[in-house]
């Protein structure tokens, strides 16, 4: 499953307030394990939600290793499906994507619908305020 968290801690004096994206865990306590694993140490830190998302199918790219200015995208694909009556229906889903902007984010989204076998649709790509995913 995928999760998303809230989490605020503090550091260098200030207060912080961070969204993360939290994949391979099962169950919420795996999610708060691991954020704590991450950010235990920092003085005064909270875990304030964490919920599923249902949408996100899947992170189509990893974070370059030491790249604080990459960002996370969403990017909405539909997928279309001819049903036996000739009538076609649309599934839109959700996928991650790192890029450092919107361009680099519609490259690597183009790219993962060409490896795909069903027909696609781009329905739209957005900047989420997420700073990184937890695995």
């Amino acid at each position: 499953m995928i999760f998303e968290s809230k989490i605020s801690y503090e550091q260098d004096g200030k207060a912080v307030k961070a969204q993360y994206i939290i994949e391979h865990a099962e169950l919420f306590g795996e999610v708060e394990s691991k954020l704590y694993e991450g950010f235990g140490n920092f003085p005064d830190f909270s875990v304030v939600s964490i919920k599923t998302n249902n949408k996100i199918r899947e992170i189509i790219n990893e974070k370059p290793t030491d790249d604080d200015e990459c960002k996370i995208f969403y990017a909405t694909i539909c997928d279309f499906f001819t049903n036996e009556d000739g009538s076609i229906k649309e599934i839109p889903y959700v996928v991650v994507a790192f890029a450092h902007d919107m361009t680099e984010a519609k490259a690597a989204v183009d790219q993962y619908m060409r490896m795909g076998l069903e027909d696609m649709e781009l329905k739209a790509i957005k900047e989420t305020k997420f700073i990184n995913v937890l695995g």
